[in-house]
């Protein structure tokens, strides 16, 4: 672990209570070498709740923090990425220095809140995970999970380099992407999220056959589960205890269930009333009906959900769907008040690089709920979904349907009330386009996304 030694040695000295700023999107390699880096050079970590700009900012001003290590091309720290090397697996080559950790997660008041994980109790959870887990020194683990994603540190880093096993980076690869990359890598595990692996298991016979075992932090569904032992001969492992209400799961599960469902999310609003989104492949006529007979008999002489069918849930990367979001899809705020989905669009103009449409963000928008309480920010999820797509559709209509987002930033807020311009450049060759947001002269996010191909 040559990098990690010589990274450690560009870290400043070590002081009482010192940490180092984390910001890790899609790279593990330099994800355990930053690790190896800090904690051999007897800092903390200081891992922020996700690697957006305002999360790692805050953190970046708490007072013991010493330097900055990320994968995310900041103009700052030390893009690890680039001087450690350009891998996509790698393995442990000796003890690990396991050392304290903070979780660094933003209050309703936009500053940080702080839990501090001793070394002493990350320790004890790699030897509990070590204990139980069927993964062996001679496996290649791939993890779909970020890098950051605090619940897959212990699962999807630190407990398999202890084991001796390989760790290969696989976060946000599309579905045969994915497939080519653990042919390429000779992964015999993965641990993913639920909802990736639903999309996984309905790939043909043979498709995982190389994988001798796959795990995931959520709960998998029973009809997922089937699958992923009939078609792929694996049984799924829970990794994490199931500590969600008994109603939500049987909620979740029954409408997961119903044919032609590909994914569901379900949360209960203040007022009591469930509240559900699903994704369907070929939404059929009776399935309304369907879904609501799978609820009634889940919750027997509970008021059906309120639900609202999509084509996909705009999940994060790693499953995460915000019960704002949620509450949103179906025109509610989770207090339960209906509010009015339509943003307020402007007509779109021509610009010297493409089009620019502007945007009301309403003062009340469900897009804000969640995100965070006396501290009201657009998430990511909402921008592409509720802005920038119907932006597409507005002007590459016929283009075919959008199949891929890449290279997201999100580089500042966006409040209640704010004035956002999209602003949209499609590519020369008809394959997709890239935009961003603006409020003003500030430029808020920016991404690409790729067309259906035809």
């Amino acid at each position: 672990m040559s990098a990690a030694h010589d990274l450690a040695a560009a870290l400043p000295a070590a002081t009482a209570g010192s940490q180092v700023a984390f910001a890790f999107e899609s790279d593990h390699a330099a994800f355990v070498v930053a690790l190896w880096a800090t904690w051999a050079g007897r800092h903390a970590v200081a891992l922020p709740f996700d690697a957006r700009r305002t999360a790692v900012a805050s953190t970046l001003q708490l007072p013991d923090v010493m330097a900055f290590l990320h994968d995310t091309g900041a103009g700052r720290g030390i893009d690890v990425a680039v001087r450690a090397w350009p891998a996509t697996a790698v393995a442990a080559t000796g003890e690990l220095p396991i050392g304290a950790l903070t979780s660094c997660v933003p209050n309703a008041a936009g500053a940080i809140d702080r839990w501090s994980i001793a070394a002493a109790t990350l320790q004890q959870q790699v030897a509990a995970f070590v204990g139980i887990s069927s993964l062996r020194a001679s496996d290649r683990l791939a993890v779909t999970y970020a890098p950051g994603h605090l619940p897959a540190l212990v699962p999807g880093v630190l407990g398999p380099l202890q084991l001796g096993a390989t760790v290969v980076g696989a976060a946000s690869l599309p579905v045969a992407d994915l497939a080519a990359h653990l042919r390429q890598h000779a992964v015999t595990a993965l641990l993913s999220s639920p909802d990736r692996l639903r999309e996984l298991a309905r790939q043909p016979d043979g498709t995982w056959a190389a994988l001798r075992w796959v795990g995931t932090l959520g709960e998998i569904d029973d009809r997922t589960a089937a699958r992923w032992h009939r078609r792929h001969g694996v049984l799924v492992q829970e990794l994490l205890p199931r500590n969600r209400p008994s109603a939500e799961r049987s909620l979740e599960q029954a409408l997961l269930a119903v044919a032609t469902v590909d994914d569901a999310a379900v949360c209960q609003g203040s007022d009591g009333r469930w509240l559900a989104w699903v994704a369907a492949d070929a939404p059929a006529p009776d399935l309304s009906a369907a879904l609501a007979s799978a609820a009634a008999v889940a919750l027997p002489g509970v008021p059906p959900p309120l639900l609202s069918v999509h084509d996909r849930l705009p999940r994060d990367v790693n499953g995460n769907l915000p019960a704002g979001a949620i509450a949103g899809a179906v025109g509610r705020r989770r207090d339960g008040r209906p509010v009015d989905r339509q943003l307020i669009h402007g007509a779109a103009e021509r610009t010297p690089d493409g089009w620019s449409l502007p945007v009301t963000m309403p003062v009340d928008y469900p897009g804000f709920d969640g995100h965070f309480d006396g501290y009201p920010v657009l998430s990511g999820v909402v921008q592409v979904h509720d802005v920038v797509l119907p932006a597409l559709r507005r002007v590459a209509a016929g283009q075919g349907a959008a199949v891929e987002f890449a290279d997201l930033k999100f580089l500042a807020r966006i409040a209640p009330g704010d004035q956002v311009a999209v602003q949209v450049q499609l590519l020369p060759d008809g394959t997709g386009a890239s935009f961003a947001l603006f409020r003003g002269a500030t430029k808020c996010s920016t991404g690409r996304v790729r067309w259906e191909r035809r």
